[in-house]
Parts: structure tokens; sequence; C-alpha cells
């Protein structure tokens, strides 16, 4: 990474913790960030430590099977309120994430990322075939951040 695309992804976080050296834009951010170093919120199912109570009480319904949200147009349920939120999509047919590559919609937007996932996949393995694996990992860290145009021929 160069230096003014590492600058550009640090100058904002301001606030870094000691332990693990994730930043954070705001300080409250790194005090929940913290209750993960100090196991203030530990499951005691499997020993994973979240950010508050509430993540925790959130985190405990994957063990317990609780899955107090219920979808009224198909009754699917599920254990936080963003799965239904999420799930909602589904139903109304707006698909506003499109894919500037080969102009596929989805409903949500981590579809679209994993979509995009295949792209990457596929350029890669085109860019290893033309230029060998090292020049072609150069070629996409040069383009940082910048889609690269696969043409068919």
């Amino acid at each position: 990474m160069s230096t003014d695309s590492l600058k550009k992804h640090t100058e904002n976080n301001v606030y870094s913790c000691n332990e693990c050296e994730k930043c954070f834009t705001h300080e409250s951010g790194l005090r929940l960030h913290m209750n993960i170093h100090r196991s203030k919120y530990k499951c005691t199912e499997c020993g994973r430590c979240l950010h508050s109570n509430y993540h925790l009480s959130r985190h405990m319904r994957n063990h317990s099977g609780e899955k107090p949200f219920e979808c009224a147009a198909c009754s699917k349920r599920f254990t936080s309120s963003h799965g239904l939120v999420m799930h909602r999509t589904s139903h109304n047919g707006e698909k506003p994430y499109k894919c500037h590559m080969c102009d596929m919609q989805f409903s949500r937007c981590e579809t679209l990322k994993s979509h995009m996932n295949f792209h990457t996949v596929r350029m890669s393995r085109v860019l290893q075939g033309f230029f060998g694996v090292q020049q072609s990992k150069q070629i996409r860290e040069s383009s940082h951040g910048q889609p690269i145009q696969v043409f068919s021929v």
C-alpha cells in the first residue's frame, strides 16, 4: 500500500487500540471495542467476547435458537431486527445494487460484494494467464480500489 493510501486509510482513525492496533474515528468506538479485550461481555456458551450487553444478548440467540423477529409476508423468523430488515427486500422486488461490470442487480449490498469477488477471481486468472503470477499481482495492486475491466475476445 502506498504512503498516500495508508495516510488516507488512517488519518481519520485517530483512536487506536493498544492491544490490537485497530483504529477508530471516535473515542466511543474505541471504548466499546476495549470491552472485547476485557472480556466484559463474554458468551458462556462459546467464549466469544462482545462489545456490549445488547450484542451479547443478541449473540446468545444463536445458541438458544430464539428468533423473535417475524416477517409479516412469509412468517420466516430471525434472531435480529437487522436480519428481518435485510430479508424484507426479497419481497418488494427492488434491486438497488448494480454491478458496474456486468449490469446484474441485487437487493442486498452484501450479495453485490460477494458477486464482485467472482469478477476479482476471474480477472486474477485472466491476468495470470497473460502476464504470469508476479506481474498480475502488481497490476491488481496498482489499481487499488479501481475496477479492472474484463473484455471478452
